[in-house]
């Protein structure tokens, strides 16, 4: 099970109370939580119907119909506890919540050639394979360098 983050996903979902959600399919302009997420992966969530709330993290699974179990709560409208839904559609979306871990993209070094530096200062990424073992680099505009040295990727 991996966690996974895509953008655009959102779909609806008009399933009740505080278990497993049926998934209703992507709405205009977003992808679905299997093809943007993938069956059996983990993500965070945002289930809003416009009153109540709740952040959390979810598991995927594909199926007639898709589902999202929501298996853990991480804030909500409900004093932090799952929103009990009750009748209506919400809109269930994939969201980044400000209290998860920071997830950092991971590229080779000629994956990081190819995207350049200049457009990414201050951004942060994982190297997989620089010589010297995997790290963490950072743009300053111009290269990429190795966060523990500050010298530049090769």
């Amino acid at each position: 099970m991996t966690l996974a983050i895509a953008d655009r996903v959102q779909e609806t979902s008009t399933t009740e109370g505080t278990g497993t959600l049926n998934l209703g399919g992507a709405v205009a302009g977003a992808q679905s939580f299997v093809d943007g997420v993938g069956s059996g992966n983990t993500t965070y969530y945002l289930i809003s119907d416009d009153t109540d709330w709740e952040i959390g993290r979810g598991t995927v699974t594909a199926g007639t119909p898709d589902t999202l179990t929501r298996t853990s709560v991480l804030a909500s409208s409900n004093a932090g506890s799952a929103v009990n839904w009750i009748g209506g559609t919400r809109n269930v979306s994939v969201v980044l919540p400000a209290s998860a871990p920071l997830i950092v993209p991971s590229y080779t070094v000629a994956e990081l050639a190819t995207l350049g530096a200049s457009n990414y200062a201050g951004c942060s990424v994982y190297v997989s394979n620089e010589s010297g073992g995997a790290t963490m680099a950072y743009s300053n505009g111009t290269n990429w360098k190795r966060v523990y040295d500050n010298a530049t990727v090769s």
